[in-house]
C-alpha cells in the first residue's frame, strides 16, 4: 500500500508546474500563505491518505516545524537536525544536536537558503550545514538562546539572540557583518522587505515590546514601534503596512515606511500567534480563548470569528494558522466528554470562517502545516513529522 500511494505522489508531482518551496518559517514570504500546486483543480478537500510517518522516538530536546527544498524535508526532532527525503520520508542525514548535561539542543525553526540549512541553539550558537551531506559549515556564537527562526536576503543572514542583539551574518562565512542592541531579545523570526529588515522584541523590565525596522546593510535604525506587550511572533508585510501581534492580544497594522500605528485590533485575550496575511484579510489565533478572528487588512474592521469552544467543547488553539489553496488550517485541541484532550487540524473558509472539515490527530499541531506539490507536512508535538496526500476536485 505505502508503494502504491508513493507511486501515485510521483505520478501526480511529474504532471505540476512547481510552487514556490517553504525554505523558512511561514512560508516563503512569511505571511502563512502557500499552495500545494500550480494546477488550477487543486483542493485541499481533506487530508487524504499518509504517505508517510517519520517519529525519531526520542523524547527529549525541541521539536520544530518542517522547512523544505525540493528534495528533502528538514527539521528538529529529539536532539537532532534531520533531514528527510521528501517523497518517501526516509532519513538523508542527521546532526547530533543535544548536550544531555545541559539539557540543551537546537531550539528555533530552521531555515534553508543558498546550501546551506541554518538554526538557532539554546547554548546561544547559530549553525549552518551543507543541506545535502549534514556536514557543519560554520558556527557563530552569541550570548543567549536563539529562539528566533532566521531569514536570509541579499547573502546575509538575520537572527535576534536573548542576548538583546539582534545579528547579521554573512550566510557563506558566518563572519557578523553587523548587530544592532534590542531592548532585550526574544522570539521574534526577522522578515526582510527591500532593503529593511523588520523584528520584534520584549522589553526586559516591564511588559512592553518593540518592532524595529533597521538597514539590511548597514543595521541602522529606521524607527521603532512601541506595543504594551511583547512582540514575539512573524512581523508580515503586506499592502504598505507591518502586520504585528502582542502578547496582552492586539493586532497592528503598522505603516513600513514611518513606523506610525494606522489600526489596531484588539483580540481580548493573550496570544504568541503570527498573522496570516492575504490580499484583503488578516487571521490570528488567539490561543487562550479557542477563537480565530479575520478583520480586514486595510481598515482593521472584523470580519468574522469563530469561537472553537462553542462546537467542540473547552478549547485552546495550538500552532499558528495557514493558508493553503484557500483553506485557513489550524489546530486545536479540547476536553471531550471524558475529561480528556483530543486534538484535530481544521479547514475553515477564509471568508466566512465556516469549518469546511476536520481531521483527529494523535497529538497537537506544533508550528505550522508546510506544503509542497500535492502533499501535505505536520510536526507534531509527539515529534513525528507526517506526510498527507492532498486529493483533487
Amino acid at each position: 500500500m505505502r508503494t502504491l500511494l508513493l507511486l501515485l505522489a510521483c505520478i501526480l508531482w511529474a504532471s505540476m508546474a512547481p510552487a514556490q518551496v517553504w525554505t523558512q518559517y511561514r512560508g516563503p514570504h512569511r505571511t502563512g500563505v502557500g499552495k500545494l500546486h500550480e494546477d488550477p483543480r487543486a483542493r485541499l478537500e481533506n487530508l487524504g491518505a499518509t504517505l508517510w510517518e517519520f517519529d525519531d522516538e526520542q523524547r527529549m530536546g525541541a521539536i520544530s516545524n518542517a522547512v523544505l527544498d525540493e528534495e528533502n524535508a528538514y527539521y528538529v526532532s529529539g536532539g537532532y537536525l534531520l533531514a528527510l527525503d521528501y517523497w518517501s520520508g526516509e532519513g538523508q542525514w542527521r546532526a547530533h544536536m543535544y548536550d544531555p548535561e545541559k539539557r540543551r539542543g537546537a531550539v528555533s525553526h530552521p531555515t534553508v537558503a543558498e546550501g546551506s540549512l541554518f538554526v538557532g541553539g539554546r547554548n546561544g550558537t547559530l549553525y549552518a550545514y551543507n543541506a545535502s551531506t549534514g556536514k557543519q559549515r560554520w558556527t557563530y556564537p552569541t550570548g543567549g538562546p536563539i529562539l528566533s527562526s532566521p531569514t536570509v536576503a541579499d547573502g546575509r543572514i538575520f537572527f535576534l539572540s536573548q542576548d538583546s542583539l539582534f545579528y547579521a551574518l554573512d550566510a557563506q562565512t558566518g563572519e557578523r557583518v553587523w548587530s544592532f542592541l534590542t531592548h532585550w531579545g526574544g522570539n521574534s523570526s526577522p522578515t526582510v522587505a527591500g532593503n529593511t529588515v523588520y523584528v520584534g522584541c520584549q522589553e526586559f523590565v516591564g511588559t512592553e515590546g518593540y518592532l524595529y525596522a533597521l538597514d539590511t546593510k548597514s543595521g541602522a535604525l529606521k524607527w521603532q514601534f512601541e506595543a504594551k506587550g511583547s512582540i514575539q511572533g512573524v512581523p508580515v508585510i503586506a499592502h504598505g503596512n507591518v502586520y504585528v501581534v502582542s502578547d496582552d492580544g492586539y493586532l497592528f497594522a503598522v505603516d513600513t515606511a514611518t513606523g506610525q500605528e494606522k489600526w489596531q485590533y484588539n483580540l481580548s485575550a493573550n496570544t504568541l500567534s503570527s498573522p496570516t496575511v492575504t490580499d484583503s484579510a488578516v487571521y490570528v489565533m488567539a490561543h487562550g480563548n479557542g477563537i480565530a478572528y479575520a478583520v480586514h487588512a486595510h481598515s482593521g474592521k472584523e470580519l468574522w470569528q469563530r469561537n472553537f469552544s462553542a462546537y467542540q467543547g473547552r478549547s485552546i488553539l495550538c500552532g499558528e494558522s495557514v493558508i493553503i489553496n484557500n483553506f485557513l488550517l489550524m489546530g486545536s485541541a479540547f476536553l471531550d466528554g471524558r475529561g480528556r484532550y483530543q486534538y484535530r487540524l481544521h479547514a475553515l473558509n477564509p471568508n466566512t470562517g465556516e469549518e469546511r472539515w476536520h481531521h483527529d490527530l494523535s497529538a497537537a499541531v506544533k508550528g505550522t502545516p508546510v506544503s509542497h506539490y500535492n502533499l501535505l507536512l505536520l510536526s507534531d508535538n509527539n515529534q513525528a513529522l507526517t506526510a498527507y496526500i492532498s486529493t483533487l476536485e
